[in-house]
């Protein structure tokens, strides 16, 4: 994983922090002697700042960046290993999906987990697209040759290659639990990704699960998975799009045909609907709902400041609703 961090950290394009070390666990980002901390300053806060605080730790000491693993992630492999203990084999992508549930379980800010599904999977785009060029040469082989056999293995070759790349594709942007659309989705699809401003007009809701903990801990993760699957299968049939944000907080993101109001009514009336069942799994019944907060935004609108003031809105109406049901 550190070398996958290395290769995001572009170091080519830095004009002090150029070298490095990986010792083990251990990644050394290494300046010059000659330079000062007010050279290195940016540099500084560029890389600390693309490392994030989620799964690595890291300190400046004498001209270099020292970058070691949290004990969080010590912690989420040895959980993990405890779940597959036993297992004949373990598919990758059953080992992918299970690290990062347990790793939201425990700090539902990961985001560096994207970093490295996303390189995995361009790693097999291009295989799948080298591939493709191959089978493109065949056919016009078979073509040439008038082999009428070969062109048709090559055709049915074609597209399956075809197909998994749009299930890799897929893989990058779809939340691996809930089947919605995650960050990396929302960031390419909604927000220029070095400015971190909305690329169009349009309207966003942070909807936030009201008591999901108590959900966890009295009924098991089991049941809160259900619980997530659940009520994002109802946030899709209100006409937005469904981001997972974090662990139980999701984003929807509707297009200008959509208005505050009408969206506000919707969401209103969802979750009353929603509050008045009870939710049975695993022989337990319990209420479920949720919190939101809506805030229109417009082209080159400042991504955090819309999230900022939707988030207030969603804290707000979380204590009415409380308040109102009394709990």
């Amino acid at each position: 994983m550190l070398t996958v961090l290395l290769k995001h950290l572009n170091l080519l394009g830095k004009k002090y922090f150029n070298q490095y070390e990986l010792k083990d666990e251990t990644l050394l980002l290494i300046a010059p002697q000659s330079a000062t901390f007010d050279d290195l300053g940016l540099e500084v806060e560029e890389i600390t700042k693309t490392i994030g605080s989620s799964i690595f730790d890291f300190s400046y000491d004498n001209n270099k960046i020292v970058i070691v693993y949290k004990e969080i992630f010590e912690e989420i492999t040895r959980d993990v290993k405890k779940i597959i203990e036993g297992k004949n084999f373990v598919f990758p992508r059953y080992y992918n999906e299970l690290f990062i549930k347990v790793a939201f379980e425990k700090n539902n800010k990961f985001d560096f987990l994207d970093l490295i599904t996303s390189e995995l999977v361009e790693d097999k785009v291009s295989q799948h697209v080298l591939k493709l060029d191959e089978c493109t040469h065949d056919a016009l082989d078979a073509m040439e040759t008038k082999d009428d056999t070969k062109l048709t293995e090559v055709i049915a070759e074609t597209n399956v290659l075809k197909q998994e790349i749009q299930d890799l594709k897929k893989s990058v942007y779809e939340d691996f639990l809930t089947k919605s659309n995650n960050r990396k989705w929302m960031e390419e699809y909604y927000l220029d990704s070095t400015r971190k401003k909305f690329t169009v007009t349009g309207t966003l809701v942070f909807v936030d699960l009201n008591n999901f903990k108590f959900i966890n801990d009295n009924f098991g993760h089991l049941a809160g998975d259900k619980v997530l699957v659940y009520i994002v299968s109802k946030l899709k049939q209100l006409g937005g799009s469904v981001v997972r944000y974090a662990g139980d907080e999701f984003l929807l993101l509707f297009d200008t045909t959509f208005d505050a109001k009408s969206i506000h009514n919707k969401l209103h009336q969802l979750r009353e609907i929603l509050y008045k069942k009870d939710i049975v799994t695993n022989g337990h019944n319990f209420k479920m709902s949720f919190a939101f907060g809506i805030s229109t935004f417009n082209k080159d609108q400042d991504f955090v400041s819309v999230l900022a003031e939707a988030d207030a809105a969603m804290y707000s109406d979380k204590s009415s609703f409380k308040q109102r049901n009394n709990l």
